[in-house]
């Protein structure tokens, strides 16, 4: 698979929160009521791929996160579905799911450079070795652990990988 194919399925990942992303069983603890000021503005993913016109773009105001995109539109204030943490270096944004009418929540780590919002993909298969060390495992089957705030800071200063991470530009 190329990379392009590789960051757009990433991309579907964080847009579709499917079951190959790590889930906890609660959010980050460190929570925060707003996105800081240098987040806010509008972001955009292309498709590097000759003849793909697919465009998405991320919207990020004060309270909430807008995900757009020509085939999905999905939009998370926060609050209730919605959780931003901040870490010891990065901020996380948090989104509620279930499973097996339980909640779970996948937490994906932001990294704001220059021009650009980097969301990394905590993908199951690329973190399990590190997850299954440091991490009490609630459903090893179904990627379910119970969230620890020092191991996770550790993942999200040592080994975050750049090949599971999408880069959005700023473009306003």
């Amino acid at each position: 698979m190329k990379n392009i194919e590789k960051t757009f399925l990433l991309l579907l990942v964080i847009l579709l929160g499917t079951s190959c992303t790590v889930q906890f069983d609660r959010y980050y603890n460190n929570q925060v009521s707003e996105f800081p000021n240098e987040f806010i503005g509008k972001y955009r993913f292309i498709s590097s791929k000759k003849n793909h016109s697919d465009t998405t773009y991320i919207y990020i105001s004060k309270d909430s996160l807008v995900y757009h995109d020509k085939m999905f539109l999905n939009s998370g204030k926060l609050g209730k579905n919605f959780i931003l943490s901040k870490g010891k270096k990065l901020y996380y944004f948090c989104q509620k799911d279930t499973f097996k009418q339980s909640v779970t929540w996948a937490v994906y780590p932001l990294k704001l450079t220059k021009n650009n919002l980097i969301v990394y993909v905590l993908d199951a298969e690329h973190y399990k070795k590190y997850f299954n060390k440091h991490f009490e495992i609630i459903d090893s089957k179904n990627d379910l652990y119970k969230m620890n705030e020092k191991a996770f800071d550790k993942l999200c200063d040592k080994k975050l990988s750049k090949k599971n991470s999408i880069k959005f530009l700023k473009i306003e």
